[in-house]
């Protein structure tokens, strides 16, 4: 984390910036067991696929399970 600049005082953050903040290190906290929502719209090579099974192999997010919805027409 950078040093506040000595020039400029640091002033309260506002609500919206605070929960902004907060979201923004959602992903540096080790996750519960907790489910990662996948919505499969269309087929993209397995993409959307790959970037949550990747994500749930880190330390943090080991204890996740993956869920995918597809979406479409029934024929």
């Amino acid at each position: 984390m950078p040093l506040p600049d000595k020039k400029s005082p640091t002033l309260p953050l506002n609500v919206s910036d605070q929960r902004l903040l907060e979201a923004s290190q959602q992903f540096q906290k080790k996750q519960g067991k907790g489910t990662v929502d996948v919505w499969w719209l269309f087929d993209d090579g397995g993409l959307t696929l790959l970037i949550p099974y990747l994500l749930t192999n880190k330390k943090r997010w080991k204890d996740c399970k993956i869920r995918v919805f597809i979406g479409g027409k029934i024929s």
